[in-house]
């Protein structure tokens, strides 16, 4: 993994949480991640591809994250439910986007697909790249959380390297594996793309073939641009459901497509609507300040990883 990618997301959960909660962290030493489980109660898991591949997973304690909850809904925690739940997912997904604005700034494009939450006594999180990932644990004064990134520059990045032809190939293959999550394992896809249906099917692309330059936007206009996405997918949500309604007896296996289509628009919908929350708030956070880590800090011999 190329250490570049720690500080934006240890800038981002530090940024994210001033911004939610009035509870002070304190980073501690990283250190390289070479099994599976997680070291939090509960974690949250986020799938990014664009200019780079993999994915990010942020664990807590559970004494720490019903803190956090009760602090950002001011109502007591005592355990994880499923408003603890969706917080969790809530603050990886504005991590995310907290870490892929500041690589914007680099000339990187990423995308992150939608969080999966799982917790459980020694629950597993398996990520997309099987490369060892760089964990940050975060000391709060009501106990821990790890951000856990696992990331790989594409092709695209690694102009100075000669472009393996297998690696695309590999991607593709790590990301049709990476599905689903349960108590013991979890695996995070990358951003589901809207697909078509087939024939008889309302379902097309929500987003166009090539999106435009987002690093070059504004909050609002990227917040526009986000909403514009959200109506075009809502509308082509509700005609799958009418051609649902008024056809009962349709063929089972064009029934079957149209569910699938209605599935992966709201899948969408809800990924936009977090998108625009992050980039809402990520407009009131100073992106001029720096937090560095010292480089005798890292586990990392200084030869580069593929």
């Amino acid at each position: 993994m190329d250490i570049r990618y720690i500080n934006p997301f240890l800038h981002g959960s530090i940024e994210v949480l001033k911004k939610m909660t009035a509870i002070s962290i304190v980073p501690g030493k990283p250190y390289a991640k070479k099994h599976d489980i997680a070291p939090g109660d509960v974690s949250g898991i986020i799938g990014i591809t664009g200019d780079a591949v993999g994915s990010l997973a942020i664990s807590f304690s559970q004494t720490c994250i019903c803190s956090i909850v009760t602090s950002m809904l001011g109502e007591f925690y005592s355990e994880v439910t499923k408003e603890v739940v969706d917080a969790v997912g809530e603050f990886t997904n504005m991590v995310s986007g907290a870490a892929r604005s500041r690589l914007e700034k680099e000339g990187m494009i990423l995308y992150s697909a939608i969080p999966t939450v799982v917790f459980g006594k020694d629950h597993t999180v398996k990520h997309i790249l099987n490369t060892p990932s760089i964990v940050i644990p975060f000391m709060t004064p009501h106990g821990n959380f790890f951000v856990d990134v696992c990331l790989r520059a594409t092709a695209k990045e690694e102009d100075a390297v000669a472009p393996a032809p297998a690696g695309k190939d590999m991607e593709q293959a790590a990301a049709r594996k990476a599905a689903g999550a349960s108590k013991k394992t979890v695996q995070q896809a990358p951003a589901p793309r809207e697909t078509t249906a087939g024939k008889g099917a309302a379902a097309k692309t929500a987003e166009p073939a090539k999106p435009p330059d987002l690093s070059k936007m504004t909050p609002e206009e990227k917040i526009s641009y986000l909403r514009g996405l959200m109506e075009r997918t809502g509308a082509m949500r509700e005609e799958a459901l009418q051609k649902l309604a008024k056809n009962p007896f349709m063929p089972m296996n064009e029934r079957k497509k149209l569910n699938n289509a209605v599935s992966q628009y709201e899948a969408s919908l809800k990924r936009l609507k977090l998108d625009i929350a992050a980039v809402d708030l990520l407009s009131g956070v100073d992106m001029n300040s720096e937090v560095t880590i010292k480089k005798h800090y890292q586990h990392y011999d200084g030869k580069k990883k593929n």
